[in-house]
């Protein structure tokens, strides 16, 4: 028998949505810190930069860091950014179940599963809960904190351009 897919979401609680919205912000500060690193490297400026780095996905933002590291850092300064992409693949995955998967509601006590449909775990329901996903969102904030003391270290520092203004 053919699944279906519910044409409305699941009744999903504020606390849930909540600790989505919460996860969606620390991921972008994290890709705001990644390009940081990008653009501290290679010596260029946002209005340069966010033309190399826009349709990168986190992957490739990190595929790119690495190459680039290892014709600019020693060795001390790429183990120090190894460890932190040593944890990117998982956060990642998690991420993508919390944010880009379809949540739906699974049986008799109408628990909300998520669902993705590419990569590990493809079609499996997953169960979700607040506390998971503050989880991913504290390793998430973790993360770009140790990638914001190391730019800030290095010195890698940009102004960001706000709407209608200047930089």
């Amino acid at each position: 028998m053919a699944q279906t897919v519910p044409t409305l979401p699941p009744p999903v609680s504020d606390e849930l949505m909540i600790e989505i919205g919460r996860l969606c912000c620390a991921w972008s500060f994290l890709e705001y810190e990644v390009e940081r690193t990008i653009w501290g490297l290679l010596r260029i400026g946002i209005d340069v930069g966010q033309h190399i780095t826009y349709k990168l996905d986190m992957r490739g933002r990190w595929e790119l860091l690495a190459q680039i590291a290892t014709e600019h850092l020693n060795p001390s300064y790429r183990n120090t950014l190894g460890k932190i992409k040593e944890k990117m693949g998982q956060l990642t995955a998690d991420r993508n179940l919390y944010i880009h998967g379809l949540v739906v509601a699974k049986g008799p006590e109408f628990n909300i599963m998520s669902i993705v449909y590419r990569g590990k775990g493809a079609g499996k329901p997953v169960p979700i809960f607040a506390e998971k996903i503050a989880a991913t969102r504290t390793a998430v904030q973790d993360a770009a904190r140790k990638l914001a003391a190391f730019n800030d270290h290095k010195n890698y520092v940009h102004k960001l351009l706000m709407p209608g203004g200047t930089p």
